[in-house]
């Protein structure tokens, strides 16, 4: 009996410490890839490429790996294929960057006019405001003319001024024969002043303030 106890001590004692040596190699481990990750900004930040090349294959088990890969893939986003930014976004849902990444995405699709590959990416209401417009405007070259006329209705009346890629949208718009059971008036310019007013018609007194003065009297009774 005692023997055995004594053999049970050592195997015990054998396996705190492999243990021990395994987490002091995985530590060393850390350490090492923590070093290579530095470089690899460091080169990243200098255009060392081929360093970057060379050492970034080595850290694909490290935590932070995926924030390579996200400034991998935006360095030359105008050149990626729909399915690696969309394989990459899949991959990380949670990391922040991923986040804003499809927006930006489509944007870069609209820049391309590849109007099916961007309903394709993103067959759902991208979150920012340009990639919305572009969002509609490729629904809009596709033939679905009343989603991007719903769209554009909707952009129209928040009264916020609007980034510059949202005019083709709102041009077309104002164009098309839809446009005034659209609910847009075809004598409305086509600047801030009338998304403002239309908002402004819309909320009601609140808003009259921020509008000009012959705005105001328009948009009184009597």
């Amino acid at each position: 009996m005692e023997k055995a106890k004594k053999m049970a001590w050592h195997l015990l004692a054998a396996s705190v410490g492999l243990l021990t040596l395994s987490q002091l190699a995985h530590a060393d481990s850390l350490d090492e890839q923590r070093s290579r990750y530095a470089q690899i900004k460091q080169a990243w930040d200098n255009r060392q490429m081929d360093v970057v090349d060379q050492l970034m294959p080595t850290l694909s088990t490290y935590p932070l790996y995926p924030y390579l890969q996200y400034r991998q893939i935006t360095d030359d986003l105008m050149n990626q294929p729909a399915l690696v930014v969309k394989n990459f976004i899949d991959a990380n849902p949670t990391l922040p960057p991923a986040r804003s990444l499809r927006s930006r995405f489509v944007n870069e699709l609209a820049r391309r006019s590849d109007w099916r590959g961007l309903l394709a990416f993103s067959p759902d209401k991208p979150t920012s405001t340009e990639a919305q417009c572009n969002y509609y405007y490729a629904k809009l070259s596709v033939g679905q003319s009343q989603e991007a006329w719903s769209g554009a209705k909707e952009l129209w009346l928040t009264g916020k001024n609007q980034p510059g890629a949202c005019e083709p949208l709102f041009s077309a718009w104002r164009d098309s024969r839809s446009a005034g059971s659209a609910g847009l008036s075809r004598t409305d310019p086509p600047g801030d002043e009338g998304r403002q007013y239309r908002a402004g018609e819309i909320a009601g007194p609140a808003n009259a303030r921020q509008l000009p003065e012959h705005r105001q009297r328009r948009g009184r009774p009597g």
